[in-house]
């Protein structure tokens, strides 16, 4: 009987470890779970963050072309502007 005993009592301790050893493993499934939602919200706001960027990039592209317009229409007009100045200080004398 006393080695019934025995065999019963480590029998109820190895199903106690082995339920502790699916809780643990449920609990490392449930962190993986949440570590790949982590994972899949971080994907989509880099994925935002990288459509942004070209945004960004496209429009200081934009931006620097229209300014070269710009800038190139503001020498034209000073242009004009002191070649008139000039004819006027050639009237004036």
């Amino acid at each position: 009987m006393i080695n019934e005993e025995k065999i019963l009592a480590l029998l109820e301790q190895l199903q106690e470890g082995q339920k502790q050893l699916q809780e643990g493993q449920k609990q490392l499934e449930e962190g993986q779970k949440q570590l790949q939602e982590g994972q899949k919200r971080t994907d989509e706001r880099l994925d935002r963050l990288e459509a942004d960027m070209k945004t960004v990039k496209k429009n200081t592209k934009d931006i620097k072309h229209n300014l070269d317009y710009v800038w190139e229409d503001i020498k034209r007009i000073d242009n004009r502007l002191q070649n008139q100045e000039e004819k006027l200080e050639r009237h004036v004398k």
